[in-house]
């Protein structure tokens, strides 16, 4: 076994394997341990190299095709990986984990339909498989079937609550507990958690068990930062702390005030800040005859927004001026509560909607970027910022902290958050559309005049995703299966600009390829993508 191993344990390694292959080049099994030593040091040039000779050789080779595709996934090329995946899973159905690996990209791809075929094929073929009901409980969840998520989840998570990542470090590691909820919600901490400092044990806080002593640690750091959506996994946190006297980073008690109805009533009494009304009511009392009676009870009027609770970017997220907008709004809403939101009035002098994202760590605060947009439902990566130089530019010299941002960060009591904040004409005040208040993202941020996709310049999927237990995409020879997607998918559906516009084709009607290597070159040429999955599609096609 070669995971976790220090660097130089590694590099010594990968010696001994370059002398194994100058004397034997088709010694497949040295080929293949030496591809995962460099995948894990992030040579990526080096482990392609070994990966395409592995699929030349031996083309229909489940290891080499499956961590070939979680090598060229979190490097970007989405459907590179999907193609490898793919063919993984046509040259061997009847493996479970090439079917999750697939099923996980699907959702994430937001493919639900295509993506639930493959976790229930995984489910025939191993009914016990963990990672299968992982992805399942996330599917269902997103479908609006609660109750069948979680029964998957509690096959998934009951008595496999622990998971420790590998340390690749030299000296002895600073020993990071993880909390997570089952849920989803977490914030992405891969950038933040470097494993050659940090040893990480995660727990999922709900099925944590309260008689088992707690992993070593040094400190606790809490990665669920979603108040509406993972409260069960905010206080079983609590719980969880109650039992260790070590630091806590983000003590989950903070968090579980941050929802956003909690948010706008808190901060209304903020000087400066302007805050939407918010009242929740279930779904069902908007649905009938009722609907206007209810509306007008709780003080409400058309135009008005409307919102599912636990979703983000957008999703789930509309205007409504009419009963009958209403009635067509309702059931695509995947839960049984709705917030009703008043809109307010955002705009700035030219008629535009400013929206600012600030990061706040240990409390002081850190401008992260502005989106300008014509639309009031704003989003950095669908605001008008990416063919817009004016724009950019106004980005630059506008980044400042808007009044009132400090006295909330005070307020708050975080060692790391995020928040989203309007701007609007009247510039002594924010407008606060009731954003719940956590840290989704963290990464280096964009150049100006890069392209206007928040995604730009982020390693993996883990900038449009929250994951459960990793943001990562284990290859096979470390976890046999992805180690768990992230929840609500479809917002990177909706992030990704390189939507494929071709029909999904069952596995078994593809043609042969020459080798799954073309294929990969293939796909990453061939769909509409960003700058940076261009230039490696070229680097891969050279």
């Amino acid at each position: 076994m070669t995971e976790g191993l220090p660097q130089t344990a590694r590099n010594v390694r990968i010696g001994e394997l370059d002398r194994v292959l100058e004397r034997d080049p088709d010694a497949i099994e040295a080929r293949y341990e030496r591809a995962g030593l460099l995948r894990e040091q992030g040579a990526f040039e080096e482990a392609k190299r070994d990966y395409l000779e592995l699929i030349k050789r031996k083309p229909t080779d489940f290891r080499a095709l499956n961590d070939f595709g979680a090598l060229v996934l979190n490097a970007g090329y989405r459907d590179a990986a999907r193609s490898l995946f793919g063919e993984a899973v046509r040259h061997h159905p009847d493996n479970p984990s090439g079917r999750v690996n697939l099923a996980t990209l699907l959702y994430l791809l937001g493919e639900h339909a295509e993506a639930r075929v493959h976790f229930e094929a995984a489910l025939r073929a191993d009914p016990a498989h963990i990672h299968a009901h992982r992805g399942m409980g996330n599917l269902l969840a997103e479908m609006g079937d609660q109750a069948g998520a979680r029964l998957h989840r509690d096959r998934g998570f009951r008595n496999h609550a622990v998971t420790t990542l590998p340390y690749r470090g030299e000296a002895s590691p600073i020993a990071v507990l993880l909390l997570v909820a089952a849920a989803g919600g977490n914030i992405p901490t891969a950038s933040l958690l470097d494993d050659r400092i940090f040893q990480t044990t995660v727990l999922v806080a709900e099925y944590a068990d309260p008689k088992t002593p707690l992993p070593r640690h040094d400190l606790v750091f809490n990665s669920i930062g979603d108040a509406d959506l993972c409260r069960e996994g905010l206080n079983a946190a609590c719980s969880i702390l109650a039992r260790t006297s070590r630091p806590v980073i983000n003590h989950p008690a903070a968090v579980l005030k941050t929802g956003r109805a909690a948010n706008a009533e808190r901060l209304r009494a903020l000087p400066h800040v302007v805050t939407p009304r918010m009242v929740t009511l279930p779904k069902h009392l908007l649905a009938g005859s009722q609907a206007a009676a209810v509306i007008a009870k709780n003080g409400f009027a058309f135009p008005f927004l409307l919102r599912a609770p636990g979703f983000h970017t957008g999703r789930y997220f509309v205007r409504v001026e009419t009963l009958q907008d209403l009635g067509a709004a309702l059931p695509a809403l995947p839960s049984d509560d709705v917030w009703l939101m008043e809109q307010l009035d955002a705009r700035d002098g030219d008629g535009l909607y400013r929206k600012f994202r600030v990061m706040i760590v240990d409390r002081k605060l850190y401008p992260l970027h502005l989106a300008i947009s014509r639309d009031w439902k704003v989003h950095y990566f669908r605001a008008d910022m990416a063919h817009s130089g004016e724009n950019r530019q106004k980005e630059v010299k506008r980044e400042r902290d808007p009044a009132g941002l400090a006295v909330r960060c005070q307020h708050e009591g975080f060692h790391a958050a995020g928040d989203d904040v309007h701007e609007p004409a009247n510039r002594d005040q924010i407008s606060h559309q009731g954003d719940d208040l956590n840290l989704r993202r963290v990464g280096a941020r964009q150049k100006p005049d890069h392209r206007g996709d928040e995604k730009a310049g982020g390693n993996t999927f883990e900038h449009d995703l929250d994951p459960t237990v990793q943001q990562q995409f284990a290859a096979d020879g470390e976890h046999g299966a992805l180690q768990l997607g992230a929840q609500h998918g479809g917002e990177a559906a909706e992030q990704r600009r390189d939507k494929r516009t071709d029909e999904i084709r069952a596995q078994d009607d593809r043609p042969e390829p020459a080798h799954a290597g073309e294929v990969a070159s293939r796909e990453i040429g061939h769909h509409r993508q960003d700058d940076r999955d261009r230039a490696l599609g070229k680097e891969l096609l050279a």
